[in-house]
């Protein structure tokens, strides 16, 4: 049997000889049963609750030395229940710290632990490590820090070395190395083993060590250069952080960035970083990302105007920044479910906002509004997404919108079949678009295609337009959206003047199936040309709104999408072509109508299909039978949504008549 002490025996011993930490548990003390947090007091459960669900119990049935170890897996659909937590005693922000531990996981199944950042567990994880089939990796949130491999249904020996201070973290497997990398975080404070869904996995042997940081006197550090990832030949700003690792406090420095044939100096003065403080730097000049692997370099310099520091281990870090060749004329649509009731979706709202902001040109974002006022109804239908915020990616499966990047780095690299070039014109309130397809592969099967107007810097006066926020407060974590503001530092309901709306989804022609125009059989090199026709809404802003094209492939999924403000689109040209209707089928004019919200305080909107190119009159009767309103549409074809504003009308039900190739159709809805 190993010696270990109590985790408390330990810590006093490294606090009275300023020595090192040191604790193991090889498990062979407990009588085989035993709940480990129960009978230790150095073992817990994420809730404190021990001896129960969330425990371990120790057993004879697998162990690497000698007899006993502790078994983990799930018996739920979310993992666990089993949870179990190895404080350390403290939060360690420096120093080398030692984790190691052998495993053993079942053969086709996985394990998994992540250490904390903070004494209280849950506040920030440090790192998460997934073992599956035999490929483990470790992650910071969803970036993958390091991968590599295990042998699975025999036991093997895991070591981290984590200098604290320089911040770099090595994992070992069996005594072999399987890299190193610079962390988001830089602190530990406990260790939490939880099996995940179809975990089965074996844990003995764990032991931690720490050797405290001897402080020079003037030492600047870099310790991080945060991951840089994109498209060959995108634009990049490269930040890092450093970080005062000595006694004096550091008033200048300078930092040196290398990429390729490319090298930056950002100059750094009349600062006053103290000792252990962190700074980070964002280089004022971009990197162009370079086809393939290569190495980035970062190094502090200067530190104090001194040639030197006294210690120049930890001046320099290296990344790898893989830049991935997009196929040639992809463009990547995302379609995102959401909605303004929806307190989770804010995080959809910073993913879209994250995709346009970092591969503008190469992706299109769409956002499909459920239940407020800039929902369209035909589009929010047919996504059928079991949840928001919910996105699909060219017509993938269903994900969460953090995951959009993920599948877009896939899809970006798949050669599309056909090219799309939009083209626009403006008939009084109008728009007409053309998309032609040119078809630089064959193809075969049913190949549909559809068109959809966005629009960016969208907002109301309405409530309708103001946004839940269920990060508010905190307790779920930050979320930062592209412009630094902190959702979690919002109220729980972001007021509607407070709200601007990005990639709102506002037509959608014919409809979310599309438009089955070209023959089953198409020969390399074919053309087609389809038209379709928008009214524009007096309330749209079209200096703000994207004509997206979608083509569909046989398999149902986008081949290739296209994307132009609709200023572009009209310099491009109207290109004449095959008219797309309306293609939804309906044996009567009220199953195309809808009125919503109902009942209102300020506008209602009315969603219909129209399936031939046809004059529109509205008329709005209160219950007297007196017109109180009407609107005149010319030549409206497709799915459209048009807003009324009702605002000024006194409370009471109103009766919404609308006249389409003689076919007449009523609706009511109350003013509240």
């Amino acid at each position: 049997m190993k010696k270990f002490y109590s985790l408390l025996s330990a810590l006093a011993i490294c606090t009275m000889a300023s020595a090192q930490l040191e604790f193991s548990d090889d498990f062979e003390s407990y009588t085989i049963g035993d709940y480990i947090g129960a009978n230790s007091s150095f073992w817990t459960t994420w809730s404190g609750a021990t001896g129960g669900a969330e425990d371990a119990q120790v057993t004879g049935d697998n162990a690497s030395a000698s007899y006993n170890s502790i078994y983990f897996t799930s018996s739920t659909t979310d993992g666990g229940p089993q949870d179990v937590v190895l404080d350390f005693g403290e939060v360690f922000t420096a120093g080398d710290f030692v984790f190691e531990s052998d495993f053993y996981v079942n053969q086709s199944t996985g394990a998994y632990f992540n250490f904390q950042a903070e004494s209280v567990i849950g506040t920030t994880w440090a790192l998460d490590c997934h073992m599956s089939n035999g490929e483990i990796s470790f992650q910071n949130g969803t970036t993958v820090m390091l991968a590599g491999s295990y042998s699975q249904a025999t036991w093997f020996t895991m070591t981290m070395e984590i200098n604290l201070t320089t911040n770099n973290w090595e994992v070992f497997i069996d005594g072999a190395s399987i890299g190193s990398f610079a962390n988001g975080e830089t602190q530990i404070a406990s260790i939490d083993i939880f099996p995940l869904t179809g975990n089965q996995f074996y844990v003995d042997n764990v032991s931690i060590s720490h050797t405290p940081y001897v402080v020079p006197q003037l030492n600047g550090a870099m310790i991080l250069i945060n991951p840089i990832e994109g498209l060959v030949s995108q634009e990049r700003f490269a930040s890092v952080v450093v970080k005062n690792l000595g006694l004096s406090t550091i008033t200048a420095f300078d930092v040196v960035l290398n990429y390729g044939t490319s090298s930056f100096t950002e100059y750094v003065s009349d600062i006053s970083l103290n000792s252990f403080e962190e700074m980070t730097i964002l280089f004022s000049n971009p990197i162009i990302l370079g086809e393939g692997t290569s190495g980035l370099t970062a190094t502090i310099a200067e530190v104090n105007d001194a040639d030197y520091d006294d210690d120049s281990s930890d001046d320099t870090k290296i990344i790898n920044v893989d830049a991935v060749k997009p196929a040639d004329g992809k463009l990547v649509i995302a379609e995102e479910g959401t909605g303004t009731w929806c307190g989770w979706c804010p995080r959809g709202t910073v993913a879209m906002d994250q995709m346009a902001r970092d591969f503008d040109g190469f992706y299109q974002g769409i956002a499909i509004h459920n239940g407020d006022p800039m929902a369209v109804p035909a589009y929010d239908q047919d996504l059928e997404v079991s949840g928001y915020p919910s996105a699909l990616v060219d017509r993938g499966s269903e994900i969460d919108p953090g995951d959009i990047k993920v599948d877009f780095m896939e899809r970006i690299l798949v050669q599309p079949t056909a090219f799309i070039t939009n083209g626009a014109s403006v008939d009084g309130d109008s728009l007409n678009v053309s998309l032609t397809i040119d078809f630089n592969l064959a193809a075969s099967g049913n190949w549909k295609i559809a068109c959809v107007l966005t629009e960016d810097n969208v907002s109301g006066v309405a409530s309708g337009y103001a946004q839940s926020n269920y990060y508010s407060g905190g307790d779920a974590g930050d979320l930062v959206g592209v412009d630094g503001t902190n959702w979690a530092d919002l109220p729980g309901t972001v007021s509607a003047s407070n709200m601007v709306y990005h990639h709102v989804a506002r037509a959608l022609s014919p409809s979310f199936d599309g438009y089955a125009g070209f023959p089953n059989s198409i020969t390399f090199g074919s053309t087609f040309t389809f038209n379709f026709k928008f009214a524009i809404d007096e309330n749209w802003k079209t200096e703000d709104m994207h004509i997206v094209g979608m083509l569909l492939g046989a398999d149902s999924r986008i081949d290739n999408g296209s994307s132009s403000s609709i200023p572009n689109a009209i310099a491009t040209g109207f290109a004449t072509g095959t008219n797309v209707l309306g293609s939804t089928e309906l044996s009567q004019f009220d199953d195309m109508l809808s009125i919503y919200p109902n009942p209102s305080k300020d506008f209602v909107q009315l969603s219909l299909n129209i399936k031939d190119a046809a004059d529109l009159n509205i008329n709005i009767l209160n219950v007297m039978g007196q017109k109180v309103a009407s609107r005149d549409y010319r030549n409206l074809i497709g799915a459209q949504v048009l807003p009324l504003n009702v605002s000024g009308f006194p409370a009471g039900i109103y009766t919404v008549e609308v006249l389409v190739n003689g076919a007449l159709s009523t609706k009511q809805f109350v003013k509240q």
